[in-house]
């Protein structure tokens, strides 16, 4: 019996000194959150796009407008080093998909539809005038093709940077596939885990470092800061893992007949010694890119031989370069106007 009570003891205080850890790490996020709040202000508007704000960033003047919408888990602080160069040409705007950034989070189902369709009422609302050229990386590749389909009169060109080919899953072969889904399952446990560690205050002593470092080394320190706070946060996992949840990663059809199409890929990583299905992963890959080119009569396919797959960070030159190609070719068939 004594044994019991003992055993009851050491529970109850084990239990209480959880609670207390717990309370006082909530009370400390919360303090740091508010703080993080004050430090790092929306640089750009916060607008209403139907009784939840999204936050959009634009500079320069001039047309074609250029809108960049960013990948997976990444504000608009992901085209830090490509906004600023492209502003000198011309308007260019980035934006945080609503969850992201300094956004509101916004209703489900967090469908490709819905996305483009409140970038959509973002435009218009925040007075950016079209039609635009759309520069999407990685998942936000998926998104700017989605909102050529739905708005095709308002979209003037299109740079497709780092993103999933369209039918991907049906056309890789069987084990690549697998690999994605395994990989895509365990990140999703992960970022159903990470919202409440970032309530406790976990993740501001505990895990992303190396990430951290790496934003430290491709963003202006302000920036790479602003970015940290909303990953200490956990404001992103929240919105990956309700965008990812009803993906099905079939687009809709679109056709793009004759206006300006870029693709850019990163060079695929091949292991050291790589067997047939890795080879022939890389050529049905590349063949899926070029079929994305030829939506387009003037599309055209580059890889992106110097960087992985954040461009816009690793090699933004390159994605700058391919958004000047299709400004100037709309200028020319426009004038010195916009188109």
């Amino acid at each position: 019996m004594r044994c019991v009570r003992a055993l009851l003891r050491w529970t109850f205080r084990f239990l209480g000194a959880v609670a207390l850890i717990v309370t006082a790490g909530v009370v400390y996020e919360a303090i740091a959150a508010a703080h993080d709040d004050h430090r790092y202000p929306p640089p750009g508007r916060l607008i209403d796009v139907g009784g939840y704000r999204l936050h959009l960033k634009c500079a320069g003047q001039g047309g074609p407008a250029v809108v960049l919408e960013s990948g997976s888990g990444v504000s608009s602080n992901g085209w830090a080093l490509v906004q600023p160069e492209l502003s000198k040409v011309t308007t260019v705007c980035s934006y945080d998909r609503a969850g992201y950034g300094w956004s509101d989070f916004g209703p489900l189902p967090r469908t490709m539809d819905r996305i483009a369709a409140e970038l959509h009422r973002l435009l218009h609302n925040g007075g950016i005038r079209g039609p635009y050229v759309l520069v999407g990386h990685s998942f936000g590749g998926e998104i700017v093709r989605v909102y050529a389909g739905q708005y095709p009169t308002e979209v003037a060109g299109l740079v497709v940077i780092a993103s999933a080919p369209d039918d991907w899953r049906t056309r890789m072969p069987a084990s690549f596939v697998e690999r994605a889904d395994k990989s895509a399952g365990a990140q999703r446990r992960d970022f159903d885990l990470l919202p409440m560690a970032a309530r406790i205050g976990l993740l501001r002593f505990f895990g992303f470092q190396s990430y951290f470092s790496y934003l430290r080394a491709h963003m202006p320190s302000e920036i790479a800061a602003a970015e940290i706070s909303f990953l200490r946060r956990g404001k992103p996992f929240q919105a990956v893992r309700a965008e990812e949840i009803v993906q099905d990663d079939r687009l809709p059809i679109w056709s793009f007949v004759d206006q300006p199409l870029i693709v850019l890929d990163d060079k695929w990583q091949l292991p050291q010694h790589p067997t047939a299905d890795d080879l022939e992963a890389e050529r049905v890959w590349r063949e899926l890119d070029e079929n994305v080119a030829r939506h387009s009569v003037r599309g055209k396919l580059t890889v992106t031989e110097r960087s992985g797959h954040m461009s816009p960070l690793e090699q933004p030159e390159t994605v700058i370069g391919a958004v000047h190609d299709v400004i100037q070719q709309l200028r020319q068939e426009h004038g010195s106007g916009s188109p």
